[in-house]
């Protein structure tokens, strides 16, 4: 039996017809879950100063997510000075850090002091929660920031 130029033209037409359709698209790599916020950018960060006794309101979080509080920054440059910074969700305390003046032969150091933390699993404020930060004590400079995510 001999194959003509016309059966080989189509075999090979539907050998690769059949390669394109079953072809995989593009990848696409999509967060896992509700995790991270649908927005374009799920980030947000606030920095600035703080008196003693002062609070800041940062941000109410949006009605349809959640902020996600992951890192915070401290620094003070006092003397003897005893920094409580509180983080709260609406009337709830949700976070505290402090950083303590420390004495060397009895004098207390007037250099710069911070303390920074990153929180593996965050700490929440939920839609519709203002996240507020504290100056218990001695007055900071703070950094802090987070992502927005679904709730």
């Amino acid at each position: 039996m001999q194959t003509s130029r016309f059966q080989l033209g189509l075999i090979a037409t539907l050998a690769i017809g059949l390669g394109y359709a079953l072809s995989s698209a593009e990848a696409v790599g999509y967060p896992a879950g509700a995790a991270v916020s649908m927005g374009s950018n799920p980030l947000w960060s606030y920095g600035g100063s703080i008196s003693g006794g002062e609070s800041v309101e940062l941000e109410v979080a949006a009605g349809d997510q959640s902020m996600i509080v992951t890192d915070i920054l401290l620094s003070a440059s006092c003397n003897g000075c005893n920094v409580n910074a509180q983080v709260y969700s609406d009337a709830k305390q949700i976070g505290e850090a402090r950083i303590y003046a420390y004495a060397t032969g009895g004098n207390y150091s007037s250099s710069p002091r911070s303390i920074g933390h990153s929180f593996s699993s965050g700490l929440v404020v939920r839609p519709g929660e203002t996240l507020r930060l504290h100056a218990a004590t001695d007055g900071f400079a703070y950094a802090i920031s987070g992502y927005y995510a679904q709730p």
